[in-house]
C-alpha cells in the first residue's frame, strides 16, 4: 500500500511518502491537493493521500481524468482518523468545492475522518459541496466526516442545493457515520440539499443532520425540497433535527418535503424532530414519496407543516397537502410499518397522506397529541387502494379550521377523487383511538366520501375501539348524488355506538354490525408510546 502525505508546511513534490513519517521532505504541500487534485500516477485501491491534522484552506479539488487504474477507490483521510481534528475549507464560491468530473477511467473516491466547510458564500446554481458530473465516477462516500457551516446564495432557482449527481451518470453517494450540520440557502425555488440524477442513488447510514436551513424567496416558484430526483434514496438509522423551510411563494405553488424522492425510497430508521416548513402550498415536512417506497421505524416528533402567514395574513390552506409523511402519485405504492408521529401539526394528514393515485399498507402507526388544523389525521385522498391494519390515537385535535366542506373530519378522512380512473378501497383495522377532539362538532373517528359516479368507493373498518367523549357524530359517510360510497363497519366500540353513525345518500351498498356502546369493560387506557425497533439514537 503506498501513502502519499499532506502537510500545511511539506515540501515534496514527486513520489510517494515514507509511512509514519510527518517531516517536511517527506510530506506533500496541502496546497497540491488543489493543483493536481488526484491525479495521482499509478494508484490503486489501498493506497491512501493523508492529510495532516489541523486546520487547512485550498480553493477545491477537481476529481479529473486520474492516472489511477480503471476501478480504483482513492482515499482521502485525515491522519488521526477523527474529523474533530482535521477541517478542510474551501474557498471557492463560484463552484463545487469537490468536482467529480472524471469521463475517462472508473473509480471511486472515498473521504474519512475530515470536516468539510466552507467560508465563503456560494453563488452558483451548482451544488456547494460535492457535484459528481462525469461518467466515470461510479462512488464517492464520506465516512466518519462532519459537513458543517456552508452558506447557498443564489438569486435564480438553485438546482442541487450541496450534493449533486446529474443525470444520467450512475453513481452512488453514500454518507456513513457523517454529521452534516448549519447548512444555511436562499434561492428562488428548486432543491436546497441535494439532487439525485437518473440512474443514480444516494445513500445515507447512521447519520445526524440537523440546523439545516432554506428561504425560497421566489413568488411564482416553489420549493422543490431538501433531496429530491429520479433517483433511488437510502436512509438507515439517521436523524434529522431542527430543520426550517420557508416559501414566499403565494397561490397554487408547492413546498415539498426534505426528503422528497421521485424515485424508489427505503427508510429503516429515521427519528425527524423540530421539522419546519411554511408558506405556498406546504405538504408534507419530513417526507414526500413519489415512487416505490418502504418505510420502517420512522418517527417525527415536534414537526410542523402549515402555509402559515404572509405579511400578516392567513395561507392559502387548499390542497396544503400532509403533515410529516406523505405519499403522492400512481407510482407510489409501496408499505410502512412502526411509523410515530407525536406532537405534530398540519392542514390535513398529520401524521399520514396518500394522494393522487398512492397506493399503502401502513401497519403500527401511531399519531399522539398531533393537531389536524383542518382535517384528517391520517388522510387517504385520490384514488389509490390503502390499508391501515394497527393504529393507536392519541389526543390531538382536528377541525381548529374550516375550508368549504373541509375541516369536518377527525382522525381518519377519505375519498375517492373526482379525477379518479378507478374504484378505490380503503381499509382501516384492529385499532384505538383516545380522546381526539373534532372541533368544529364533526365526524371525530372517520369521515369517508363517495366523489366521483364512475368508480366506486369501497370503505372497510373492523376491530376498533373508540373513546371520544364529547363527539355526537363518530363516523360520517357521504356520498354526492350518484357516487357509490360502499360501507362495511364491523366490530366497532364507540361512545354512542350506532347513534354516532351518519349515512348521506343511498347509491352504495351497507354493511354495518357489530357496533356497540363503549362501556367500562372495554374502555382503552392512555398508553406509552414504545419505540418498538426503531433506531432512535437522539438524546
Amino acid at each position: 500500500m503506498a501513502v502519499r502525505h499532506f502537510s500545511a508546511t511539506g515540501t515534496k513534490t514527486t513520489g510517494d511518502s515514507t509511512p509514519g513519517d510527518w517531516s517536511n521532505a517527506n510530506c506533500h504541500p496541502v496546497t497540491s491537493l488543489q493543483t493536481r487534485g488526484f491525479n495521482w500516477p499509478e494508484m490503486v485501491t489501498g493506497d491512501e493521500l493523508i492529510l495532516d491534522d489541523g486546520s487547512h484552506s485550498f480553493a477545491f479539488i477537481a476529481l479529473g481524468p486520474a492516472a489511477a487504474v480503471t476501478g480504483t477507490q482513492i482515499k482521502l483521510r485525515s491522519r488521526s482518523g477523527s474529523a474533530s481534528g482535521c477541517t478542510l475549507n474551501f474557498t471557492d464560491g463560484a463552484g463545487s468545492s469537490i468536482r467529480a468530473n472524471n469521463n475517462t477511467r472508473a473509480y471511486s473516491l472515498l473521504v474519512s475522518g475530515i470536516k468539510l466547510t466552507k467560508t465563503v458564500s456560494h453563488t452558483v446554481s451548482g451544488p456547494a459541496l460535492i457535484q459528481i458530473n462525469g461518467t466515470a465516477t461510479t462512488e464517492v462516500e464520506f465516512a466518519d466526516c462532519i459537513i458543517d457551516d456552508f452558506t447557498n446564495n443564489y438569486t435564480n432557482l438553485g438546482l442541487q442545493g450541496y450534493f449533486g449527481i446529474n443525470d444520467g451518470i450512475a453513481a452512488i453517494m453514500r454518507f456513513t457515520r457523517t454529521q452534516i450540520s448549519n447548512l444555511t440557502s436562499t434561492h428562488a425555488g428548486g432543491c436546497y440539499f441535494g439532487y439525485v440524477g437518473t440512474l443514480a442513488g444516494m445513500v445515507f447510514d447512521s447519520c445526524d443532520l440537523s440546523e439545516i436551513n432554506h428561504t425560497s424567496t421566489g413568488t411564482t416558484s416553489g420549493c422543490d425540497g431538501g433531496i429530491t430526483g429520479p433517483g433511488t434514496l437510502s436512509i438507515t438509522n439517521c436523524t434529522l433535527t431542527d430543520c426550517t423551510n420557508n416559501a414566499a411563494a403565494w397561490g397554487e405553488y408547492a413546498n415539498d418535503a426534505f426528503f422528497h424522492p421521485l424515485g424508489a425510497c427505503t427508510i429503516n430508521g429515521l427519528v425527524a424532530s423540530g421539522i419546519t416548513l411554511t408558506g405556498s402550498k406546504s405538504g408534507a415536512c419530513v417526507l414526500k414519496a413519489e415512487g416505490p417506497f418502504t418505510l420502517a421505524d420512522c418517527w417525527a416528533i415536534d414537526c410542523s407543516a402549515i402555509p402559515g402567514f404572509i405579511n400578516g395574513v392567513d395561507g392559502d390552506h387548499t390542497n396544503a397537502v400532509g403533515g410529516t409523511f406523505l405519499t403522492y402519485g400512481e407510482a407510489a405504492q409501496g408499505t410502512a410499518t412502526r411509523i410515530r408521529v407525536i406532537r405534530c401539526l398540519a392542514d390535513e394528514g398529520t401524521a399520514w397522506y396518500s394522494s393522487q393515485g398512492s397506493g399503502a399498507i401502513v401497519t403500527d402507526i401511531v399519531a399522539e397529541d398531533c393537531i389536524a388544523w383542518l382535517e384528517g389525521v391520517l388522510y387517504f385522498g385520490g384514488w389509490g387502494d390503502v390499508s391501515v391494519d394497527g393504529f393507536r390515537i392519541v389526543g390531538g385535535e382536528s377541525g381548529v379550521a374550516t375550508y368549504s366542506f373541509e375541516g369536518w373530519a377527525g382522525a381518519f378522512y377519505g375519498h375517492n377523487h373526482t379525477n379518479s380512473t378507478r374504484d378505490k378501497t380503503t381499509t382501516i383495522k384492529n385499532g384505538i383511538i383516545i380522546g381526539h377532539n373534532q372541533r368544529q362538532g364533526g365526524d371525530a373517528f372517520i369521515r369517508m366520501r363517495g366523489l366521483i359516479s364512475n368508480f366506486a368507493h369501497n370503505v372497510i373498518v373492523e376491530n376498533v375501539v373508540v373513546d371520544n367523549p364529547g363527539n355526537s357524530i363518530q363516523m360520517g359517510f357521504i356520498e354526492t348524488a350518484g357516487c357509490a360510497l360502499n360501507v362495511s363497519v364491523r366490530n366497532v366500540a364507540i361512545n354512542g355506538g350506532e347513534s354516532t353513525i351518519s349515512i348521506i345518500g343511498s347509491t352504495g351498498t351497507r354493511s354495518i354490525s357489530g357496533v356497540t356502546e363503549l362501556t367500562a369493560a372495554n374502555r382503552p387506557t392512555r398508553w406509552g408510546v414504545s419505540q418498538g425497533n426503531a433506531a432512535r439514537r437522539a438524546a
